[in-house]
């Protein structure tokens, strides 16, 4: 099972303060993020990828030229140390469930992310998915969604803005890693959280659940639009793009 820990980062920890909210080390290299990201199309004919018009421009990516698409759940919590080491505490512990596209080891390579909303602990994958795909129009996360409770602390209020609290609703990023081994591995992300999502949706438009030899296989025919904001912590901010005409088909093995 694939494990996503929301951990305190050292990094942010050291480089956040009321005072000073942008690291250095991030407004040298986020240009350089923004230069590496493909915003182009080409004709494929393959038969699962996404597309959408950001800005105007058209965008697409499919398996033959990033690989396949992963769906799959993961164990999400909060510690009250940098680490996991002995003596921390986990807390919030919860599901989370995402599809992805892109190059996810690859320096400075995108990869496109889709965040369902989390589900508890004691409930089945499966079923937290057929339930949301019923409903089948749904909202994306954006700014206005972010909740943050009375006398939460400055680290905590940072990771909840970023989107690391509970999921309630589908939250859509872009991401890019920086693998260098000085930096351990910092994750640059641009997402629909960092700005306002009036008019935004997600849209389940077909569905088909199969159930074959080597797993339970989702096939899906999604619709959406969304803003993409950039993370004032990089020393950018605002509307990154504007996602629209967005759709993606995909057939995928729910790895549980």
């Amino acid at each position: 099972m694939k494990i996503f820990k929301l951990l305190l980062l050292t990094i942010l920890i050291v480089s956040c303060s009321k005072k000073e909210t942008t690291n250095a080390y991030f407004t040298e290299l986020y240009p350089q993020v923004l230069e590496a990201i493909d915003i182009e199309c080409t004709e494929s004919h393959a038969e699962y990828y996404i597309y959408a018009l950001i800005n105007g421009q058209e965008f697409c990516h499919d398996e033959d030229k990033v690989g396949e698409f992963t769906f799959g759940v993961s164990n999400k919590f909060t510690t009250d140390l940098p680490s996991t080491s002995v003596g921390s505490s986990q807390s919030n512990a919860r599901h989370g469930l995402s599809l992805k596209l892109g190059y996810p080891y690859e320096q400075l390579r995108e990869n496109f992310r889709i965040h369902f909303p989390d589900f508890e602990l004691i409930k089945s994958a499966y079923d937290h998915l057929d339930s949301l795909i019923i409903i089948g129009t749904h909202d994306v996360m954006g700014a206005e969604d972010v909740r943050i409770p009375e006398g939460t602390s400055f680290v905590d209020k940072f990771n909840l803005e970023a989107g690391q609290g509970y999921l309630e609703d589908f939250l859509v990023t872009l991401n890019s890693i920086d693998l260098k081994q000085e930096t351990g591995g910092i994750n640059f992300i641009i997402s629909s959280v960092f700005g306002n999502q009036d008019g935004s949706y997600w849209r389940f438009n077909e569905i088909k659940k199969t159930d074959e030899a080597d797993g339970t296989y989702y096939s899906m025919d999604i619709e959406f639009e969304c803003n993409l904001y950039h993370w004032p912590q990089y020393g950018h901010e605002g509307l990154w793009g504007e996602i629209r005409e967005g759709r993606i088909v995909v057939k995928v093995k729910l790895e549980d």
